[in-house]
């Protein structure tokens, strides 16, 4: 990675890793106190490669409830797995960060606050897609808000109230205005494109997205 100077955001929200049968499952809010453990050895040992290979941070999510577990309830378990992967981090030298994801228990950025306030390292991953899918904030907007919060930065194209990961130009995301965003803030990590149900043309697709996002980069205005 270093002799082809590439950086590293680890991601970890693979649908059927842990479990073959149950999409995402275990995760933090799994009733079962051994199904969360095993959610925190793997948030674990993606810190763990993310140290040996000095990449920016690992990036996850909080889960959803299962049924008949009451939110608070989750929100306990939440803030427990949390507390133990930013303890892990923090051994490791390692930023962990937390993406809301829609659905979810933290669906959004507020909701990344109220769990920040109890677990302060905690980072924000922050997919500027998702934001127009709950539309709680404009994406622009939420970048130079949680400036000093991001620990990543994912970037798509979305329509709004949609949770659908787009090729650019094939929904409302304005990519100018979050560049911008990004500049104003000197944001220095990598803008990660999350389009995982585009892997099968993964040739195609990569080559695109970084040309479109050149050429948006190209036009910003200058200072």
């Amino acid at each position: 990675m270093r002799e082809l100077n590439l950086g590293l955001v680890i991601e970890t929200g693979a649908r059927y890793l842990l479990d073959p049968r149950q999409k995402h499952e275990p995760t933090l809010l799994a009733p079962s106190a051994t199904g969360r453990a095993r959610r925190v050895e793997f948030l674990t040992r993606c810190l763990d490669v993310c140290a040996a290979c000095q990449g920016e941070t690992v990036s996850f999510w909080a889960g959803v409830p299962q049924p008949g577990v009451e939110k608070n309830q989750a929100w306990d378990w939440l803030l427990e797995g949390a507390h133990q992967v930013a303890a892990a981090a923090h051994e490791r030298g390692v930023v962990a960060s937390l993406e809301p994801e829609p659905g979810m228990l933290v669906e959004t950025v507020d909701d990344y606050l109220r769990l920040q306030a109890a677990v302060p390292s905690l980072r924000l991953a922050l997919d500027t897609g998702h934001l127009l899918v709950t539309e709680e904030r404009e994406p622009a907007a939420a970048v130079r808000e949680f400036a000093a919060q991001i620990g990543t930065v994912a970037l798509e194209d979305m329509r709004r109230g949609v949770h659908e990961h787009l090729p650019f130009g094939e929904g409302d995301m304005d990519v100018p205005a979050v560049l911008q965003a990004l500049h104003a803030i000197r944001f220095s990590g990598l803008v990660c494109v999350e389009m995982s149900r585009e892997s099968p043309r993964a040739h195609l697709m990569i080559p695109q997205a970084l040309a479109y996002l050149r050429q948006a980069e190209r036009q910003l205005p200058t200072a």
